[in-house]
């Protein structure tokens, strides 16, 4: 693609965008009225349009967009066993039990005896290592794809809002279960 086209397009996304959320409906201004209104739906519904633009992507890889990032975490935490791993992915160990044993069925993933042998590290095997690095590409394509969509200053509100709000209710759940 051309310089003059990339930046066409560019101009071309840019419009689109700003059409798009002069659509959008203004949030509530009194605290009452917003508090009707279920952020974990919005957060959903984002995360099931996020999700589908992210597994068209790495369709081809033959991974899901859910196996990918727990790979990658795993292959970053190696070695680490299942609650390390569901604190770092932010879910319950029996959902990573869930996501983790068909990966070992498909050679993906290694169950391991820890230090101590009550236990179990996960660990990638070399067939999980050629896959993660396999889908890296298509990634990185769905990545830069969401990022032309939504814009840089959006992607930056995106991803800040998202690691603050994680921080504060993390740091607010830990306040209150101690």
């Amino acid at each position: 693609m051309s310089i003059d086209t990339n930046e066409a397009r560019q101009k071309e996304l840019q419009a689109q965008r700003k059409r798009i959320l002069a659509q959008r409906r203004p949030l509530p201004q009194d605290d009452l009225e917003l508090l009707d209104q279920c952020t974990l739906f919005d957060v959903h519904r984002l995360s099931r349009l996020l999700t589908g633009i992210y597994n068209g992507y790495l369709r081809e890889s033959g991974l899901t967009i859910a196996q990918f990032t727990l790979l990658r975490n795993i292959h970053a935490l190696a070695p680490a066993g299942m609650k390390r791993i569901a604190e770092a992915m932010l879910m319950d160990r029996t959902s990573v039990t869930r996501l983790i044993e068909p990966l070992i069925k498909d050679g993906l993933l290694r169950d391991e005896v820890g230090q101590d042998r009550r236990y179990r590290n996960i660990v990638l095997t070399a067939k999980g290592l050629v896959a993660v690095t396999r889908s890296e590409e298509a990634w990185s394509r769905a990545q830069e794809d969401l990022y032309n969509r939504i814009g840089a200053k959006q992607w930056r509100t995106l991803r800040t809002a998202l690691r603050d709000t994680i921080q504060l209710v993390r740091a607010m759940s830990d306040e209150s279960e101690a």
